[in-house]
């Protein structure tokens, strides 16, 4: 009987109540990746890709406040010089218009059929491109000899059609005409001229000047939910820096938009 308890916790042991006991697992720790482990884009500066600061930004700001401020007189100055080279070249136009007029009068005047001239020479053009000596000597004597046919009859008429109040008058003085008046255009368009001024203002060169131009405007108008996924990249400083100056830069959009 002594073996009576070793029985019963023998029984025990192998009782299905004690076949359902359970030991609760051990809980692994969870990584978390840090905000430095979450790949994220960064753009690539160099000579015309700077990073957007805020000194940067500032001197963006005034570069923008000097173009849209000079924009009209440099306008004015382009468009005076447009003008001022298209009247120049009506004028010399004018003067040789003149020429050719009192050319093609005096032809008339001495009975001289333009139309038949002009034939006979491109006749005679045409012979000489194909070194047809033949018809060339040809042609011209047929015209020296229609010369001194009416040759007399001519020389009068041309006199009479020259005479102050003839059928031509006189004959331009080619020593009065005067030359074209050379005006040189502006050296580069105007809006390049523009992002020089602007440039120069901010501290940049041009192309760097042009470039943060044209990120800060992407940068405008593009939603934050958007910013991500923009073609355009935008370091934590830049979004830091452009998010603080966004009022600011949002007064030069639609300058910035249009030019």
């Amino acid at each position: 009987m002594r073996y009576f308890p070793l029985l019963v916790l023998a029984l025990a042991s192998a009782s299905p109540a004690a076949s359902q006991i359970r030991l609760p697992k051990p809980k692994l720790p969870v990584s978390v990746p840090s905000a430095s482990s979450v790949p994220t884009r960064q753009p690539t500066y160099d000579d015309r890709v700077v990073m957007i600061n805020d000194s940067r930004a500032t001197g963006l700001l005034r570069g923008l406040k000097v173009e849209q401020d000079q924009r009209p007189a440099l306008e004015r100055g382009y468009k005076k010089n447009a003008d001022d080279r298209a009247a120049a070249e009506v004028a010399f136009r004018r003067q040789t218009d003149g020429v050719n007029r009192w050319q093609a009068c005096m032809m008339t005047a001495i009975g001289i059929d333009t139309v038949a001239q002009r034939r006979l020479d491109e006749r005679m053009q045409a012979a000489r491109d194909r070194n047809d000596e033949r018809t060339v000597k040809r042609l011209e004597d047929s015209v020296a000899n229609a010369m001194m046919t009416k040759g007399p009859d001519m020389a009068m008429a041309q006199q009479a059609a020259m005479q102050p109040g003839g059928k031509c008058g006189p004959q331009p003085d080619p020593s009065k005409m005067q030359p074209m008046r050379v005006i040189p255009e502006p050296s580069k368009p105007l809006a390049d001229s523009l992002v020089v001024l602007g440039a120069g203002a901010a501290g940049l060169t041009p192309e760097q000047y042009a470039v943060m131009k044209e990120r800060v405007l992407a940068y405008l108008t593009t939603a934050t939910a958007d910013l991500g996924r923009s073609s355009y990249v935008w370091g934590p400083t830049e979004l830091s820096t452009l998010h603080s100056k966004r009022s600011e830069f949002v007064k030069f959009q639609e300058y910035m938009t249009e030019h």
